[in-house]
């Protein structure tokens, strides 16, 4: 189960309904690095936290049928409204912004 400490993130707590960001005002698009990926990753930053983009559909329910299913497997999630449909943004607690090159993977694996 997840800590206590999670529900300080723009979700509540597991079980309520994701934020939908409606105004880019909300959240600032970006790349990330992940430790397991040798490339960057589109992402975006919300509240000082990184999510990388899960999944994009054109249904409102839809995204927010995904985000749930990612909050019901420990997984926080934001949408965020697009001119073509919603996306679905997944926490990355691991992201980095430096360069996303093997040796500063295995530097920071090590």
């Amino acid at each position: 189960m997840l800590s206590p400490t999670r529900s300080q993130s723009p979700i509540d707590h597991l079980g309520s309904t994701p934020k939908i960001l409606e105004s880019r005002d909300q959240y600032r698009s970006c790349h990330i690095c992940l430790p397991e990926e040798e490339y960057r990753v589109a992402a975006v930053i919300v509240d000082g936290r990184y999510y990388s983009l899960a999944k994009v559909v054109q249904d409102r329910l839809r995204s927010l049928e995904i985000a749930k299913r990612l909050l019901a497997a420990g997984t926080e999630a934001v949408i965020t409204k697009l001119a073509k449909g919603y996306a679905i943004w997944r926490l990355e607690p691991d992201a980095y912004t430096e360069s996303c090159s093997r040796s500063t993977r295995s530097h920071r694996t090590r």
